[in-house]
């Protein structure tokens, strides 16, 4: 979808430690990772308490690199 808008779709998938540490300094942020995941157009659901390993683990497997 970037890619069709002239948008840049590429590029180094950032450190898991730095976005980890994004996500805590959210204001949302309440001790643990949220994620507002839509189900269907119009309807959202939010999970909280993502475990913080698996987020590591699916970013070092798309190529992040400490």
């Amino acid at each position: 979808m970037l890619s069709s808008l002239g948008l840049p779709s590429g590029g180094p998938v950032p450190d898991p430690d730095r976005v980890l540490e994004a996500f805590r300094m959210d204001k949302k942020h309440r001790g643990a990772v949220r994620f507002v995941l839509l189900e269907d157009v119009g309807r959202a659901r939010v999970v909280e308490g993502v475990p913080e390993d698996p987020i590591r683990d699916v970013l070092e497997r798309m190529g992040s690199t400490p």
